[in-house]
């Protein structure tokens, strides 16, 4: 999949072959996630921006972004069911769609009406109108399941900060089960969330990793995935390397590495010198991957 980006004329190539893809974005990411998130929105998709097949044929995608930036979303505060928070409208809307599963519902409903018969809103209606010469009554409206839920919160004293952003994706992904999705991912990515992407792989999700953001052991157990060292030309090459070494290359294509490469040793230094073409989009396969073009 090719995204031009009319204004800048930068061509960003996402070679999505696989499931699971680590993406060095290379000073290209905040460009390139803007892309896709316009790409991705059907009611304010840019004119000047392009989607396009490997090939350069137009490419008419119906295609969800599911992404938490880590930079600058409010963990705590989507962890809550406050009004208007992702739990409480995605709850709100789970309730609504089975009724059957929540009975305790109207239960909830028919005690609160039941509060107008207590003898205490009498008695508070009487105090209201202390000196005049008519009666007020209380009504109560429908009240709004949001309110119910805004009393509701998550114990999370024993979460990690990236086991609370897989609460906010695992969200995410249920609400979008049944369209074809990209997750973008830059949080910090442990073992555990290695594991977690495991178990939400499936033929509908696309995963982007963003290297930066990989603080794990055992990467090879995100395979079979490819990596992807980002640029905004639209010109790609591809490689295969021995899985074994799916470590050494995330590690390898870390920003700060590439920025001291001379402090690397003479193999490493060999190994980068392959692609530092800044003007190439490269796809590294891990060799003993079963490749099927998901884009």
């Amino acid at each position: 999949m090719k995204i031009l980006n009319g204004l800048t004329g930068h061509v960003f190539v996402l070679p999505l072959e696989s499931d699971v893809n680590i993406i060095a974005t290379q000073n290209n990411k905040d460009e390139m996630l803007s892309c896709l998130i316009q790409a991705t929105n059907a009611k304010r998709k840019l004119k000047d921006l392009k989607l396009e097949t490997n090939d350069g044929e137009p490419l008419e995608l119906k295609l969800s972004l599911i992404y938490f930036p880590y930079s600058s979303t409010n963990i705590e505060a989507n962890l809550n069911f406050k009004a208007k928070s992702e739990f409480s409208i995605e709850l709100s809307d789970f309730i609504s769609q089975n009724p059957e599963k929540f009975l305790s519902i109207e239960t909830i409903r028919n005690g609160i009406h039941d509060l107008k018969t207590d003898s205490g809103i009498y008695s508070f209606e009487r105090i209201l109108t202390t000196g005049l010469n008519h009666h007020v009554f209380l009504e109560l409206n429908d009240f709004k399941i949001e309110s119910i839920l805004g009393m509701m919160q998550i114990e999370d004293d024993q979460l990690t900060l990236s086991e609370k952003y897989v609460m906010l994706y695992n969200l995410e992904l249920f609400v979008h089960r049944n369209e074809l999705k990209i997750v973008y991912i830059d949080f910090p990515v442990d073992d555990e969330t290695i594991y977690w992407i495991g178990c939400q792989r499936n033929d509908d999700t696309i995963f982007l990793i963003d290297n930066e953001s990989i603080n794990a052991d055992n990467l090879i157990n995100l395979l079979p995935c490819n990596f992807i060292k980002l640029s905004s030309v639209d010109f790609k090459e591809d490689y295969e390397i021995e899985s074994h070494d799916i470590q050494s290359v995330s590690y390898l294509f870390h920003d700060y590495i590439l920025n001291n490469i001379n402090q690397q040793t003479e193999k490493n230094i060999r190994f980068l010198n392959q692609f530092r073409d800044k003007n190439t989009t490269f796809l590294l396969k891990f060799n003993d991957i079963k490749y099927a073009e998901v884009l």
